[in-house]
């Protein structure tokens, strides 16, 4: 783990480089947000209140 005052660039490639196998990927931790978009959504929207018209 770095320190925030030694994060740099160089530091952070050699980090993502000698990630392990066992680490899984950034790639691999796609959770399908686009697909879920729509419905996440439509679950918002039927839980809004419905504001009264006066």
């Amino acid at each position: 783990m770095l320190h925030p005052d030694q994060l740099t660039p160089e530091a952070l490639a050699m980090w993502l480089e000698n990630q392990s196998a066992s680490t899984p990927s950034l790639l691999q931790l796609d959770m399908r947000g686009l697909e879920r978009l729509p419905a996440m959504l439509a679950e918002l929207a039927a839980s809004a209140p419905v504001a009264e018209v006066i």
